[in-house]
């Protein structure tokens, strides 16, 4: 299983995703592509055991939390 780290993904993207769909559709575009993608993260955290979770410094609470979080929040 490949996990995708989240604070990578949301640094490397163009200041205007974090602008509300004021950009057309190539932003609509880019922001369903951005959802998908930590909805995929988010369940795939979710999936993770304990030891899984402590190897990438997160504790089962945090691993939880986040991968509680709707997709759509960052």
């Amino acid at each position: 299983m490949t996990l995708t780290p989240i604070r990578p993904l949301l640094q490397s993207r163009p200041s205007r995703l974090r602008a509300p769909f004021g950009g057309g559709l190539p932003s609509f575009i880019l922001r369903l592509a951005l959802w998908r993608r930590r909805a995929r993260t988010r369940r795939q955290l979710a999936n993770l055991s304990d030891h899984l979770l402590t190897d990438i410094g997160l504790s089962a609470a945090e691993g939880r939390r986040e991968s509680a979080r709707p997709f759509w929040r960052s």
